[in-house]
């Protein structure tokens, strides 16, 4: 997956889930050094009224040796990326 700062990262999803709206994906390889071995992310969507509005969230868990500033970067990523993905639903 190529994301929107250039970065090329490889993933593998590990769990889809129809039922609950959700999708879990563990963080295999990228073309940059990373400050962090493991990384799993899951997307989940939730119906939040009666007006078909629906609450998104991004979360993710990272192994022990993962650097603060690297949690924060991906935190901006999620919140750009998660703009993205509200910019593009309403077209």
């Amino acid at each position: 997956m190529k994301w929107k700062n250039g970065a090329t990262r490889k993933h593998r999803l590990l769990a889809l889930d129809d039922q609950f709206y959700r999708a879990t994906w563990e963080l295999v390889e990228s073309d940059h050094d990373l400050e962090v071995s493991s990384q799993i992310s899951t997307i989940k969507l939730q119906s939040v009224t009666d007006k078909n509005h629906t609450l998104i969230s991004w979360e993710a868990d990272y192994s022990a040796d993962v650097s603060g500033d690297y949690i924060n970067n991906e935190k901006k990523f999620f919140s750009e990326n998660l703009q993205d993905i509200k910019k593009n639903l309403k077209q």
